[in-house]
């Protein structure tokens, strides 16, 4: 057999790495553009004799590449989808807009307690690199970019967080977006499990044939539902639901994430991990980084990290779990949607925004026709910091929630927020010096 890999990556690499692991012969290119810029020879060449051909994720499907493969007829799988072909065991996998990866890690770790479990996907270690090592189930994190060349992934469990707009200029549409998600289900029989947000219009109108599980915050539903302060659950077979831990023991900020941990719940439940087990890791998860990550005081002004924040509908959340007082940092590159639900629906407790990045411009046109709070524009990350804290006063937070991605200026969002939390400790380093030259300012 012969395949040819595309991109540069780390999955890409994994990819390479499993084919060469079955037997199977690898050719490879750098990117779609690389392909493109070949003469005619060279390409029908590369293409000659072929199997499949794996994309990584990030390669558009609508891409020129893409075309002239498919003209061919050859089969194209995202590295997900190629891992899948040699999985001995059950997979959860979980996608949505917002809520990924903090539910993965929870659900992860929640198996952990009962089976050798295997983590991977978008998360960690590209689900390739180590499909074929011993484990008893896997735990992966699916993205849109993933799913949307997936012809033959069938998760045992899939789990929706939500679907709200994002990656519109990878996918072309809205309904494209969708479309991907969709394949989450698209091939799961009545043997396996949908968990489902039952909040979100959009879920719920997905299709699949496998048995249905929700969550909610609204009402009661078979899985887990929020009533009185406290999650219960539900199962198909029983009339009493069965009261499990109040939200209050669960340490993270706001109802998206209480969201989140029901998600990891239903699924764990029915993934086959006890209850006294799911319970005891939700009471002791306090997150993960770049996702509403506590940094650190300066000055009596808190800061928090929410890199991963790169989508209008996420930055709302993140404005909406912190009731403090607060000045928000967004900005980033361009994903292709609009910015004024930002601003419409930013809670009142937002003292004032500061606008940075490749969007700052567009960022500074919708707060100049919806914003209730005043707001700033500069140039970098690092100025944005300091312009954040010099307008907090004592008591206040500094939310980095960018509600855009990140490759105008940094290599993915976790260096994003690597680099926002350097800012912020060389902020207090200097706190006190820069105070004594901003004359008569005082915190």
């Amino acid at each position: 057999m012969q395949a040819l890999v595309v991109g540069k990556g780390t999955s890409a690499k994994s990819a390479c790495k499993l084919c060469k692991q079955n037997n199977i012969s690898v050719r490879h290119v750098a990117s779609d553009s690389a392909f493109v810029a070949l003469t005619k020879e060279k390409q029908d060449r590369l293409l000659c004799g072929l199997s499949f051909v794996v994309f990584s994720s990030g390669i558009p499907k609508r891409g020129e590449m893409y075309k002239m493969i498919r003209q061919k007829r050859l089969r194209v799988v995202d590295e997900i989808e190629l891992a899948f072909g040699y999985e001995n065991a059950p997979v959860v996998a979980v996608s949505g807009t917002n809520g990924k990866t903090t539910t993965t890690t929870l659900i992860y770790k929640c198996l952990c307690t009962k089976f050798q479990t295997l983590l991977g996907g978008n998360i960690g270690v590209p689900y390739a690199e180590h499909v074929q090592q011993p484990h008893e189930i896997s735990v992966l994190e699916v993205s849109s970019y993933q799913l949307e060349k997936c012809t033959k992934f069938r998760p045992h469990i899939g789990v929706m967080c939500n679907i709200t707009p994002d990656h519109i200029a990878h996918h072309g549409s809205m309904e494209a977006y969708v479309e991907a998600k969709a394949k989450l289900f698209a091939r799961q029989t009545k043997k396996d499990f949908a968990v489902l947000n039952a909040d979100d219009a959009e879920v719920m109108r997905l299709q699949t044939k496998a048995k249905r599980y929700y969550f909610s915050l609204k009402k009661e539903v078979v899985g887990c539902f929020l009533q009185d302060g406290c999650i219960y659950f539900k199962d198909k077979h029983t009339t009493e639901p069965q009261k499990l831990i109040a939200t209050s023991e669960i340490g993270l900020l706001g109802a998206h994430n209480i969201q989140n941990v029901m998600a990891c719940m239903v699924a764990s439940y029915l993934a086959g991990v006890p209850w006294q087990n799911i319970l005891s890791i939700v009471r002791s998860f306090r997150g993960v980084a770049h996702r509403l990550q506590h940094v650190l005081c300066v000055q009596g002004v808190t800061f928090y990290n929410d890199s991963k924040a790169t989508n209008v509908a996420s930055s709302i959340v993140a404005m909406q779990a912190i009731c403090a007082p607060k000045v928000v940092i967004l900005g980033g590159s361009d994903k292709g949607f609009s910015f004024d639900d930002l601003f419409m629906f930013a809670p009142a407790s937002v003292k004032a925004f500061v606008l940075t990045g490749e969007v700052a411009g567009r960022l500074e046109r919708s707060a100049s026709a919806f914003s209730k709070a005043p707001f700033v524009r500069v140039l970098t990350l690092k100025q944005a910091v300091m312009q954040a804290w010099l307008l907090a006063e004592k008591g206040d937070c500094v939310l980095f929630s960018p509600a855009c991605a990140s490759f105008d200026a940094f290599k993915n969002y976790a260096q994003r927020g690597r680099m926002f939390c350097t800012y912020v400790r060389e902020l207090k380093r200097d706190a006190s010096k820069t105070i004594k030259e901003a004359g008569n300012y005082t915190k």
